[in-house]
């Protein structure tokens, strides 16, 4: 039994590229639009009368509300969706229209840049790459090239049927000049010392949102691979990730045995200035004191936890910085950060020295302040006469 639509004008108002489903309260399918056999891979036919729990779980079926869940395709891969259930009747039956969106493409730069992060070098990554941007954008197939001793070397490849893939004959020419290269059924983007050769289906083709994602990813290769060309860069690497996460816990656990301290200490002085002529009790609270002290350079130390003891320095242009560090700076402070960094400016510094002393800032500015926003402003300051600093002109 086919039921129709929810009327015009309710909430749910998907587009046509979104799969629209109407199912039973008992979860019985009853209609199946275009947009679901496109995402799905099943004809209308093929599901009709299936339970809607087969394509994908939905935590309360007869409610109203949206969702982030697994579902699968007809081939069996499984993907990330979008759903918003509504209910509705039609005469005396109950039943729900769900609006499905795959959000797989959405999170496909996001995937790709966490698989370079799991790995220590480009050649690791590459195969998982190659599987994700073939299976999330539809790819016949997809090859990854490097050098070898100055000629391009196929390092790894991808076909959704499992058949070796062909060479589409553009690789060379894009090492050489840099530039995107595409044929009749498949396009090539440069990656430093190397190259992204990807195949169209059959009749198929490369569209213009997926070729700015491509781009992007071949982009965030290219800086992988760079990283990776210099032992002493791709050493500052793991050194800057593992800092991130014991930076973070090391300001947060010295800024909070310091209030305690801090409690601690006035209390100290209180009660040695009321007992001024106990001697015990002097001598306790001399040795509370003296605690006190080991526990500030406790934090001192924790700060310094496996810092090295010679900053790296480099030029920092401080705009580009400050513009990097702004997803640790809204983590860190939950959505307040508002950064400034207009004129172009350069400093010498430790990078990763500068982001451990700019965190700890934002999570003491972030405790102190608990509401409003937290202003990170960058400008040139001189000298006056006697030190103090003084805006240029």
């Amino acid at each position: 039994m086919a039921l129709p639509l929810p009327s015009a004008g309710r909430r749910l108002s998907p587009p046509v590229t979104d799969a629209q489903i109407v199912a039973l309260q008992s979860g019985e399918i009853t209609f199946w639009n275009h947009g679901a056999e496109t995402i799905f891979g099943y004809d209308a036919l093929e599901v009709t009368g299936r339970p809607v729990g087969s394509v994908l779980t939905i935590p309360r079926l007869g409610s109203a509300g949206s969702y982030r869940v697994e579902a699968i395709r007809k081939d069996g891969r499984a993907f990330r969706a979008g759903v918003v259930v509504e209910p509705f009747t039609s005469g005396s039956q109950a039943a729900v229209s769900i609006a499905v969106r795959d959000e797989s493409r959405w999170m496909l730069f996001a995937d790709v840049i966490g698989i370079f992060a799991e790995h220590d070098n480009f050649s690791q990554s590459a195969p998982r790459v190659a599987e994700v941007i073939g299976a999330t954008l539809g790819f016949d197939a997809v090859a990854v090239w490097t050098l070898d001793e100055g000629q391009p070397h196929r390092i790894v490849w991808w076909s959704a049927s499992g058949e070796p893939v062909r060479e589409s004959g553009l690789v060379e020419g894009v090492i050489e000049t840099g530039e995107t290269a595409t044929s009749k059924d498949a396009m090539v983007f440069a990656i430093l010392d190397g190259a992204l050769e990807l195949f169209c289906a059959p009749g198929g083709d490369i569209e213009t949102s997926a070729r700015n994602d491509l781009a992007r990813i071949a982009a965030a290769a290219s800086r992988f691979r760079l990283r990776e060309r210099n032992s002493r860069d791709l050493r500052e690497a793991h050194e800057t990730r593992r800092l991130a996460s014991l930076g973070e816990l090391a300001a947060t656990m010295a800024h909070e045995f310091n209030n305690v301290m801090m409690s601690i200490a006035t209390f100290a002085e209180v009660l040695k200035r009321k007992v001024a002529g106990d001697t015990q009790v002097q001598l306790a609270v001399t040795n509370i004191q003296q605690s006190l002290g080991r526990g500030r350079r406790l934090t001192e130390e924790i700060l310094r936890f496996k810092r090295d003891p010679k900053p790296i320095l480099s030029t920092i242009d401080v705009r580009r910085w400050l513009h990097d560090f702004t997803h640790e700076a809204q983590a860190l402070t939950k959505g307040r950060a508002e950064i400034e960094a207009v004129d172009p400016l350069f400093i010498a510094g430790d990078i990763a020295l500068l982001n451990q002393v700019l965190a700890n800032l934002l999570i003491n500015a972030y405790d102190a302040a608990p509401s409003g926003p937290i202003r990170i402003a960058s400008t040139r300051l001189t000298l006056g006469r006697i030190g103090a600093p003084q805006p240029s002109r």
